[in-house]
């Protein structure tokens, strides 16, 4: 039994030496640095779509909304002036309504597409709508 215990621990003291590493295996043979791969220039990318944009505008005043609260109106014209129109409210005391005016004087893009069919097409949609239409 005596014999068998020694053999044990001998064995995990010689395993224990094996496997730890020692300080000159570290010293004796430091890490390679990996070789850097030749940089190759980027291969020229095709030429890039032409994209058309359209854009509309509406320059002359037309009313919005009739409206007999001024509070109504005055949401209608902050609502409209976050989209880009000029907006203004006039009281017509006869009809006892407010009138919400607006335009847009601005151009504002309204499509973005790759094909310049539609956007003709979609042109000819803003044009019947009442707007200035326009491709770039």
């Amino acid at each position: 039994m005596l014999r068998y215990v020694q053999l044990v621990v001998a064995s995990a003291f010689l395993a224990g030496a094996l496997l730890l590493p020692s300080d000159r295996a570290a010293v004796a043979a430091p890490p390679k640095p990996t070789p850097k791969k030749p940089t190759s220039h980027a291969k020229p990318h095709p030429p890039a779509k032409k994209t058309y944009k359209v854009q509309a505008r509406a320059p002359l005043w037309r009313a919005v909304a009739h409206v007999p609260t001024p509070s109504a109106a005055n949401a209608i014209k902050s609502r409209l002036n976050h989209q880009g129109w000029q907006a203004r409210v006039r009281h017509v005391k006869p009809a006892k309504q407010y009138v919400v005016s607006a335009r847009m004087v601005h151009w504002h893009t309204r499509a973005v597409v790759r094909n310049p069919a539609a956007a003709a097409r979609a042109a000819q949609i803003l044009m019947a709508q009442g707007f200035q239409a326009r491709i770039i």
